[in-house]
């Protein structure tokens, strides 16, 4: 039997009443087709570059960053890999591995780069439960106690104003020129409550995230096409395999259709793409 993967950027976080509190990375059924080697294509090529090159920025920017701290041994996208079931492994790569006066801390970095986003994720104190669940998955398996969970936004910094012309789209950009403003939230557990900067987080549990990565193992074991779906419903629209579970949702087709079909419009999207 080939190797079945549970991918970090897939974590998730599940309630006792098994909803999924989180947004699409981490649906059951994304997840399924994730551990078969499919991933959705990305219309907006030109986007899918910027969102790369952003990632890669923000690495080499928040290195100098934590060098100027004082931080030792960082290793950029470390690769961490974890047995959990069977021929079932959790993967993925954790953007930065630190020590701060000899402590490891892990940092995952998430590009902001809207307006909307710039105001509620760096400005204000908001996070998305997806990236919060991404790391603690990594912190659990790693075994790392403290993570970092950071928010980088390049085209609101007060240096952007110089470098992108008003009204033009930040394509292109060479971010080397700029400083992205950046707001970390550290994470750090207290038996099986997770804390953010010392205060509760109330929704979610690290129970939670654990069971997300039971359920997870157990359906890519059985290749079980889950009736759970995420709580944002909104999301499912802009899905690639919408028309597929709807058409599972309603009971015209089972599992393995889904499946079949699933995989036929994955490789129609690798193809146009």
């Amino acid at each position: 039997m080939s190797k079945l993967m549970i991918r970090g950027g897939n974590a998730a976080f599940s309630t006792a009443n098994e909803n999924l509190t989180s947004e699409p990375e981490g649906c059951y059924r994304i997840i399924l087709m994730r551990s078969l080697g499919w991933h959705p294509i990305c219309d907006d090529e030109e986007r899918r570059d910027m969102t790369f090159e952003l990632g890669f920025a923000n690495e080499r920017a928040m290195t100098k960053r934590l060098t100027r701290r004082g931080y030792t041994d960082i290793v950029a996208d470390r690769g961490i890999e974890k047995h959990i079931s069977d021929d079932i492994f959790f993967g993925g790569h954790i953007d930065l591995t630190v020590k701060n006066n000899g402590i490891k801390e892990l940092y995952e970095l998430k590009s902001v780069s809207s307006v909307k986003s710039c105001i509620k994720y760096v400005q204000k104190n908001g996070y998305k439960l997806n990236n919060l669940a991404q790391l603690v998955s990594y912190m659990l398996v790693d075994e790392t106690s403290i993570g970092i969970l950071a928010y980088c936004n390049f085209v609101y910094s007060p240096a952007a104003k110089e470098v992108i012309p008003e009204g033009k789209k930040s394509y292109g950009i060479s971010w080397e020129k700029m400083e992205p403003k950046v707001k970390e939230y550290r994470v750090t557990f207290d038996y099986k409550t997770i804390l953010i900067d010392d205060i509760a987080v109330e929704k979610v549990t690290i129970d939670n995230a654990i069971e997300h990565m039971l359920r997870s193992t157990q359906i890519i074991k059985d290749k079980e096409v889950s009736r759970i779906k995420p709580t944002d419903k909104q999301a499912c629209y802009s899905c690639e395999y919408k028309e597929v579970c709807d058409r599972f949702d309603s009971g015209e087709i089972n599992g393995d259709k889904w499946v079949e079909l699933a995989i036929l419009l994955s490789e129609k999207e690798q193809e146009r793409g």
